[in-house]
């Protein structure tokens, strides 16, 4: 028996890496964090299963959520990392 590994998806670009790893048969997508309308309603239309939040903290304080994944990245991103670090989740930069 496998294990289900919870998935936090930031960023404003949903790449296909992201919709590889959520169709494996181990990971499930449960939050995106959008941060503008046209990501958001990308979002809704490609992983209608996820939960849409429009802040981070919403990701990194839901326990259940093991895996973030961080879309299309910027250097100013570092200090998310971190964050997302500290609050002891792993992180795949796509």
């Amino acid at each position: 028996m496998s294990t289900i590994i919870q998935v936090g998806l930031i960023g404003s670009a949903v790449l296909e890496e992201a919709l590889a790893t959520e169709r494996s048969e181990n990971f499930k997508l449960k939050k995106i964090f959008a941060d503008d309308k046209v990501a958001e309603g990308f979002a809704k239309t490609q992983y209608p299963q996820a939960e849409i939040v429009n802040d981070i903290h919403a990701i990194l304080n839901d326990a259940s959520i093991e895996l973030v994944i961080v879309s299309a990245p910027s250097s100013k991103d570092s200090t998310m990392v971190q964050h997302i670090m500290k609050a002891g989740k792993k992180v795949r930069i796509i």
